[in-house]
């Protein structure tokens, strides 16, 4: 189950202003008015009410309307329990999401030095994800997933050449005559969630590999960033991408950090 914000969310178009079923036929054929039926119509509209007020996008669907659901499951005085228990399952469940395009930056926290002394660094960066996608939308689902149309190399390229002016290197882009070389590999770049009973969570993780060789020595570390948070409901397109920049900032800002590798290059 997962809970649907505003962006990108349809839902029954059978909708919510139908209420069939309000009576049903008793014993000798009588009507006999559903009592639970002002509380489930009640229901209903603070659904329809809640889904406008927030922005959803409504969309055709074959799901039948809220209130036909949950009058139609609910049998003599079980009907509570049982229409409440359906009424959160289309609730939470019944919208689909679509395709998230997100917008990658970089922004760690690097703290300028000048430990380099103006030696010459050219940085080569590569894509080493497995796949280009991000993750998906919505709680514990496949539904939709997140990627991005940006360079990934060059997104990383240019923050780590300013890292490395801030710490007082000259950092170049690699070409085939360079020497001093730092390349780094993007590893993985990948955000998830899960739901367990009526908690979810977010989380996104990046991993970096830097390696470089000097006077016959070699440099190899990884370097990750992981944001993880708690949510009670599914986030909305921007907050996966607060989450994933996160992440990616904080591998990078992680090599930075590093004394090793600094001094190594150096040196």
């Amino acid at each position: 189950m997962h809970l649907i914000p505003l962006d990108h969310c349809a839902t029954p178009s059978n909708s919510l202003s139908s209420r069939p079923g309000r009576s049903e036929l008793g014993r000798g054929g009588s009507l006999v008015r559903n009592p639970l039926s002002p509380a489930v119509d009640w229901l209903a509209d603070q659904h329809s009410r809640w889904i406008h007020s927030s922005g959803f996008q409504i969309q055709h669907s074959t799901s039948p309307g809220l209130s036909a659901i949950v009058h139609k499951a609910m049998p003599n005085f079980f009907r509570s329990t049982t229409g409440l228990v359906l009424l959160l399952a289309w609730f939470v469940s019944g919208c689909a999401w679509v395709h998230q395009t997100a917008t990658l930056h970089l922004n760690p926290q690097i703290t300028p030095s000048g430990i380099g002394a103006g030696r010459t660094i050219a940085v080569r960066v590569d894509d080493r994800r497995t796949s280009d996608i991000l993750g998906y939308r919505g709680l514990d689902s496949q539904d939709a997933s997140i990627t991005t149309k940006q360079n990934i190399p060059a997104l990383f390229e240019t923050k780590i050449i300013e890292g490395l002016v801030a710490k007082g290197f000259k950092a170049v882009a690699f070409t085939d005559q360079s020497a001093g070389v730092l390349n780094v590999e993007v590893k993985e770049i990948i955000y998830t969630t899960d739901l367990e009973f009526l908690k979810g969570s977010m989380q996104a993780r990046a991993s970096l590999r830097v390696s470089t060789t000097k006077n016959g020595l070699f440099f190899d570390q990884n370097y990750s960033g992981t944001r993880k948070e708690t949510i009670l409901e599914a986030p909305p397109a921007s907050r996966n991408e607060e989450l994933i920049n996160a992440a990616i900032s904080d591998s990078v800002q992680r090599m930075f950090e590093d004394s090793r590798l600094m001094s190594f290059l150096a040196n």
